[in-house]
């Protein structure tokens, strides 16, 4: 005797439903499903996201320049750490997203902005350490003095 069981007046076979969905073209389609709805959740904060691994990976690069400079040994743990930092940008930028969607009811709204930008500001000024030990030169300090005597010059 089959498994079978009634539902909503349709007769259904147990071991054909698990067959189905066993069925690789059927899991397949469920995968490609939900990256579907993670990609259209994910796209309007995309560039958040890449621009804060953009932005990782420039400290990462000066961060080890300047390191090997210094002569501090590199290894792997503090390799990991920026690793470890992009993931936890990038969810602390889908955590705002989801803010955004759930509670404020926005498609991208201040939230995700101001993560993003809260992230930027942090590698930005990290990125302009690891210069400054490199070069002696301050970029942030540059850009200051430029708007101050561009504000200067105006009046």
């Amino acid at each position: 005797m089959e498994n079978v069981s009634k539902y909503h007046g349709h007769t259904l076979n147990i071991k054909n439903v698990m067959e189905k969905i066993m069925d690789i073209k059927f899991l397949e389609g469920i995968l490609i499903m939900a990256l579907g709805v993670a990609g259209t959740f994910l796209l309007p904060i995309a560039s958040f996201v890449l621009g804060s691994f953009v932005l990782v990976a420039i400290d990462h690069f000066t961060g080890l320049k300047s390191a090997k400079k210094a002569g501090e040994k590199i290894t792997s743990e503090k390799m990991r750490r920026s690793i470890d930092k992009g993931l936890v940008y990038m969810l602390f930028i889908i955590a705002a997203h989801v803010i955004d969607i759930f509670f404020l009811r926005f498609p991208v709204s201040p939230i995700s902005y101001i993560a993003a930008l809260a992230v930027a500001r942090v590698e930005f000024f990290s990125i302009d350490e690891n210069v400054n030990k490199l070069t002696g030169v301050s970029i942030w300090k540059n850009i200051k003095y430029l708007f101050e005597h561009s504000k200067s010059s105006k009046k």
